[in-house]
């Protein structure tokens, strides 16, 4: 796993409640301190696993089961 790789697997466990904060104050904290942070958050959000939300929140998106 690379690095890129490794540190969204960070964000989307932040994001997921797994990890150690919330996804709004991950995102909001990553992106303030760090732009490649950013970038990350962003890609996670053209992969469809993450939007943005007014004031700079990001959640996870809402997985649809298929039954």
């Amino acid at each position: 796993m690379d690095e890129i790789e490794e540190l969204k697997q960070v964000v989307l466990n932040g994001l997921s409640g797994q990890g150690p904060s919330r996804l709004d104050m991950v995102g909001h904290m990553l992106c303030r301190t760090n732009q490649g942070a950013k970038a990350i958050l962003d890609r996670l959000i053209a992969d469809g696993k993450v939007e943005r939300l007014p004031r700079g929140i990001y959640r996870l998106k809402m997985q649809e089961s298929v039954f």
